[in-house]
């Protein structure tokens, strides 16, 4: 049974979103700041966007756009944990 024309579109259409999804998310910040920057300059009507809001802000990090210090906040360290390693031992062979 062959698809019809309007289902093969949806499934494009979803293949696509998920591909410039996959993208953005992938993108490094530098790239991502200046994408955002480009859009709203492009189609102001995108202002309402907060994805893209977040996006054109700089990191207050180190300058390196990865964006990772800017995102962090004010988080309580994570506590080390020890890793226990049980030995098993091995069956006699049958």
């Amino acid at each position: 049974m062959m698809p019809t024309a309007l289902e093969a579109v949806v499934v494009y259409a979803v293949v696509a979103l998920c591909a410039v999804y996959c993208v953005w998310l992938f993108m490094p910040a530098a790239m991502k700041r200046w994408m955002a920057h480009a859009l709203l300059r492009r189609f102001p009507r995108l202002e309402a966007s907060t994805t893209l809001q977040a996006a054109t802000r700089d990191p207050a990090g180190c300058g390196s756009a990865c964006g990772n210090c800017a995102s962090a906040g004010a988080r309580t360290p994570v506590q080390e944990r020890k890793v226990h390693w049980v030995k098993r031992r091995r069956l006699p062979p049958d």
